[in-house]
């Protein structure tokens, strides 16, 4: 879906906000940059990934993936296009005693 943006217009997927109304998406994109950027980093294709660090900016969103907690994925495409080398996660057992 084409998001329009003060910066001009991104593809990103549906999919990537199955938990907002349509309606609701321009204005996520717009004001939670802190929310945007680590879901895309997530699910998001390697061309949506492009698009966010292009709309956000890359220090914006190396800030951001600084101060969350990203999956390994996130992680791997942050180092990946941020070069940002994130401390590691402790590790946790699969199942707790």
């Amino acid at each position: 879906m084409e998001i329009q943006t003060d910066k001009g217009t991104i593809c990103l997927a549906r999919e990537l906000f199955w938990d907002i109304p349509e309606s609701n998406i321009s204005a996520t994109v717009a004001q939670s940059p802190e929310w945007v950027v680590p879901r895309v980093l997530e699910y998001g294709t390697l061309e949506e990934i492009r698009a966010i660090i292009e709309l956000y900016g890359a220090s914006k969103a190396i800030e951001i993936v600084k101060s969350v907690q990203l999956k390994p994925m996130a992680r791997s495409m942050a180092y990946l296009f941020l070069d940002v080398d994130l401390p590691k996660l402790e590790e946790r057992p699969l199942f707790y005693k």
